[in-house]
């Protein structure tokens, strides 16, 4: 039941979006005959695993090492890792309703390649520990931490610029293979250790051809012509 902006199920609570809806039944049956425990695959749809090890994604736990928790998220942990020797990031997402929308991630970033884009390095899907999203590791953090911490005393203009014109290389090489990002902002941009910027984080990230929206936009972030939309 959609009214007012809202979903329901029942016409007692509502929520948000389908995302919330989904999470909540998935805890709690609420009046449902169950919970929700995982979604019904389509036929002809393969499981997430089979999925990213026929195209080449799918790394062996096995071969790595998480060592310590390097920043939280709402839906889990990002943590330092050991892939064969080398330092990676690994997002750690509990397996749930909300790992679907990072299977839907790691999809996007399996199509992007490029030297101002974080690269993603292959996922874990594990039927009881949830998924792991392993990515190149940004030593220096995020953009927005970083200008934060250094200030314009220690950063000047042509520093400045260079990180502009990183990002810039990003956007058109996403526009130019018909991707939008949607959710270009500091805190999702990082910076590798010999301070080049890259853009991250694809969750929001569609094919410009897609007429699927999921509601929701950086209001702060967002061009103007796209909220006129």
């Amino acid at each position: 039941i959609y009214s007012s902006s809202k979903l329901s199920i029942d016409e007692e609570v509502y929520f948000e979006n389908l995302m919330q809806l989904v999470e909540h039944y998935t805890t709690d049956a609420d009046g449902l005959c169950t919970r929700l425990i995982k979604p019904k695959l389509m036929e002809g749809t393969v499981a997430a695993q089979d999925e990213f090890s026929r195209s080449g994604w799918a790394l062996n736990m096995k071969d790595l090492k998480l060592l310590q928790i390097i920043g939280k998220g709402e839906f889990g942990d990002v943590m330092l890792g050991d892939y064969r020797g080398n330092k990676v990031a690994v997002k750690c997402i509990k397996n749930d309703a909300t790992a679907q929308a990072f299977l839907a991630e790691a999809s996007v970033m399996t199509q992007l390649r490029h030297s101002n884009l974080v690269q993603l390095l292959g996922v874990i899907v594990e039927e009881k520990s949830g998924l792991y999203i392993v990515t190149e590791y940004m030593a220096k953090g995020s953009l927005v931490d970083y200008l934060r911490s250094r200030g314009r005393s220690v950063l000047g203009a042509e520093c400045l610029l260079k990180f502009s014109l990183d990002v810039c290389e990003a956007m058109e090489y996403l526009e130019a293979n018909n991707f939008v990002h949607r959710d270009l902002a500091a805190r999702n941009v990082l910076v590798s250790e010999d301070n080049i910027a890259k853009v991250s984080d694809f969750g929001l990230t569609k094919e410009a051809s897609s007429t699927q929206d999921t509601g929701k936009l950086p209001v702060k972030w967002t061009a103007p012509e796209a909220l006129r939309e």
